[in-house]
């Protein structure tokens, strides 16, 4: 009042109106308001507040407990929370919140459909208490301040736009920085559940002030509140480490006390969070066993994500067999969200669920031209990297890249192509598919110089199927690029540049442009060129293959196991052959051995279903570095001979259960024919069957593929 009356005459009564009518203003009576509205405007704003009133009892009848007791969960669930993928991709914030909507314990957060037709009332609520706090500044009640975020989070989005760049929002905020210490647990919880609705910019001042008030408290709220407060700081866009942390430690003490919910808004919160550790992980998984069978579609996508954001992948059988068995009986009503979201784990897992796999296939064929360029490249990306090959679905996949080739990313690009050419197949609209690709590379060449591992991965794959960009191979391997990719990424992934020089060296005659000098090869780190002896170890064909051969040529001097071509590391056996079509030594001055068995520590291997060990010295003569055979005369004066390579490929080398061979299998054998090399192909389907006769057949087979190299 006294202030009132120090302003000018013809404002005076109009504001000491004001004032008596905001001084009566409570929580949940408005009827100074609502006598000062018509008759029909005073039902309407009674029958909305008496809703009002009755949500609100329910709401803090959550709360009016003591700060050590554990109260029901609140949970924002709202309008916001969009899981229909409309073409254009997903709200990165709202969309892996949709498990929300599966859950029976949503009544705290009031729906922003509820209060839509208030937009008028609550806007002049919302003047009023601005209007106040402006005027009477420091004598404004906490109540009051608290409340009045409760009806400005209540706003229409139009209305809201224009209030976070009024001055007096602004003042607000300061006054809730100022005070929030004295805020009880649920003044704060719903100062900050408001902030989530009103979106203001996620570095406001206030927020950090609130941030920090939230890691003091947080040792004295449950397990809901905790994780409430976490998912309103996720939907607020800000970054809060600390506190989440503390949360994760508070939890992983209680992590038996978790109830299904609960168990899976905190996979939630890890998965956005992108971050936990091993021993909590392992935990939350013992935990999935216990609700395995009350888990809907939508929260499953929920635990997939979660274990696939954090990088840690379901171990368990049983559960990513029950995950897949319930997704693929309802996959007809799965949304394209949620569908992706276990897809994602399921390749991270490498799991192969053959029933889900082909029920994707067989319904979300149909609608990918419905679905946004991102979700279509992580469904082919996932069947491309358990090596799933459906040709209909990459067909429709590729469509509908080209259709909405606008909307990919620099890494959406590189996995679209890494998809098709590690497949090895060119999809129905090949040519216009890479077309369009190679031309988006270039529009997006800024971008891509951003993110030079997807530059290097474009390249790469496109050479798996022979197709070489010679203008984005010289800005590849020039030394700008270089330096950008050392700066922007780890050592190890320079790997690609040295396979996409190799190749180009070998399949590329006319190229005239960049090359990687050889001081840059040489710094590369020593994982880039594979290990032999691992290969031996882990690769039971090859072990028994080599076995088989020392007997056949009588001495490991005819053949030498080493990564033929240095830049692909899948372990090969090169043998030479005179024009009689008979073995000869294979001489170390003839080859460069990758091979860096050359310790002296002797280690042995047993080989099994064969009375053969190998060791360090044994392995290094099959590898070329050592010869403790005497070779005979008439072998040293052979000049003219044929190189072979007998290639053994494994079950990884091809589509899942075919015969045909992924790119980079391919590639390789075209690279070692331009190398002059024939091949002696035996594929791990072949080398089972011809296991099966005994050892003297074994050999008459083997033998017999010598003789025939193609």
């Amino acid at each position: 009042m006294i202030a009132c009356m120090k302003l000018p005459g013809r404002l005076r009564p109009s504001l000491m109106r004001y004032s008596q009518v905001l001084s009566n203003m409570q929580i949940v009576r408005t009827s100074s308001v609502v006598n000062n509205l018509s008759s029909f405007e005073k039902s309407q704003t009674e029958q909305q507040h008496s809703s009002y009133k009755r949500t609100k009892g329910k709401v803090a009848g959550v709360y009016n407990r003591k700060e050590s007791e554990k109260p029901t969960a609140r949970f924002l669930v709202d309008s916001l929370v969009e899981i229909e993928d409309k073409g254009d991709g997903f709200d990165p914030r709202m969309a892996p919140r949709a498990f929300y909507a599966d859950s029976n314990s949503k009544a705290a957060h009031i729906p922003v459909k509820q209060w839509k037709n208030l937009d008028n009332q609550t806007s002049l609520l919302v003047q009023q208490f601005l209007n106040k706090l402006w005027i009477i500044k420091d004598n404004i009640s906490i109540d009051e301040l608290v409340e009045g975020f409760r009806l400005i989070a209540k706003l229409d989005k139009i209305y809201l736009a224009q209030l976070v760049r009024d001055r007096k929002f602004h003042m607000a905020c300061d006054f809730v920085a100022n005070n929030c210490t004295q805020f009880t647990r649920e003044q704060v919880v719903d100062v900050i559940v408001s902030l989530t609705a009103i979106r203001v910019s996620p570095n406001h001042p206030t927020l950090a002030v609130l941030e920090e008030e939230c890691i003091k408290r947080a040792h004295l709220w449950g397990t809901p509140v905790q994780l409430q407060i976490s998912d309103a700081w996720r939907v607020i866009g800000r970054s809060v480490p600390m506190y989440n942390n503390l949360v994760l430690q508070y939890i992983e003490k209680n992590w038996k006390a978790l109830n299904k919910h609960e168990l899976v808004q905190l996979l939630y919160i890890i998965g956005e969070h992108r971050s936990s550790n091993a021993s909590l992980m392992n935990k939350l998984e013992t935990l999935l066993v216990k609700y395995l069978y009350q888990f809907t579609v939508k929260e499953i996508a929920t635990v997939c994500l979660g274990f696939f954001k954090s990088k840690f992948p379901i171990t368990s059988s049983t559960v990513l067999q029950r995950f897949g068995d319930h997704v693929s009986k309802n996959i007809h009503q799965v949304d394209s969200f949620s569908l992706v979201s276990v897809l994602k784990a399921f390749r991270y897992c490498h799991f192969r669920h053959r029933p889900l796999f082909d029920g994707v296939a067989q319904a979300i064929t149909p609608k990918i031209s419905k679905m946004s360029a991102v979700a279509a490249m992580h469904i082919g990306l996932t069947y491309a990297s358990l090596h799933l090959f459906n040709q209909p679905l990459l067909d429709a996949i590729a469509v509908n890249a080209v259709d909405k080739i606008d909307q990919c990313r620099s890494k959406d690009i590189a996995k679209y192509l890494w998809t098709f050419c590690s497949l090895n197949y060119q999809p129905v609209n090949a040519d216009e598919f890479f077309s369009v690709m190679v031309d988006q590379i270039f529009v997006k060449k800024k971008e891509f110089m951003n993110h030079p591992e997807h530059l290097l991965s474009c390249l790469v794959s496109m050479a798996y199927i022979n197709k070489y960009q010679y203008e984005l191979i010289n800005l590849a391997l020039g030394p700008t690029f270089r330096q950008n990719l050392a700066e922007k990424c780890t050592l190890e992934l320079s790997r690609n540049l040295y396979v996409l020089d190799s190749s180009v060296g070998i399949e590329c005659p006319n190229y005239t442009g960049s090359r990687l000098p050889q001081g840059f090869i040489k710094r590369l780190p020593p994982n880039v060129f594979g290990s032999v002896e691992h290969e031996l170890k882990f690769r039971q064909e090859m072990e028994e293959l080599t076995a088989l051969l020392l007997e056949v040529c009588g001495g490991s001097q005819f053949f030498r196991c080493d990564f033929i071509l240095p830049h692909i590391t899948t372990l090969d056996i090169e043998m030479h052959f005179d024009e009689n079509g008979m073995w000869v030594p294979v001489k170390k001055s003839d080859v460069m051995s990758q091979s860096d068995a050359k310790s002296n520590k002797k280690t042995r291997y047993q080989i099994p279903g064969l009375a053969l060990q190998l060791d360090s010295d044994l392995l290094s003569k099959l590898t070329g570095d050592k010869y403790a055979q005497t070779v005979p005369d008439h072998a040293q004066k052979v000049v003219n001979y044929q190189k072979v390579v007998i290639v053994i490929t494994g079950r990884n080398h091809h589509r899942y259960d075919s015969e045909e061979l992924l790119g980079l299998q391919v590639m390789k054998k075209r690279q070692l024919h331009r190398q002059g090399y024939k091949l002696v192909e035996i594929s791990h389907l072949e080398w089972e069957e011809a296991q099966k006769n005994d050892k003297e057949e074994c050999k008459m087979w083997l033998k017999k593929k010598l003789q025939s190299p193609s």
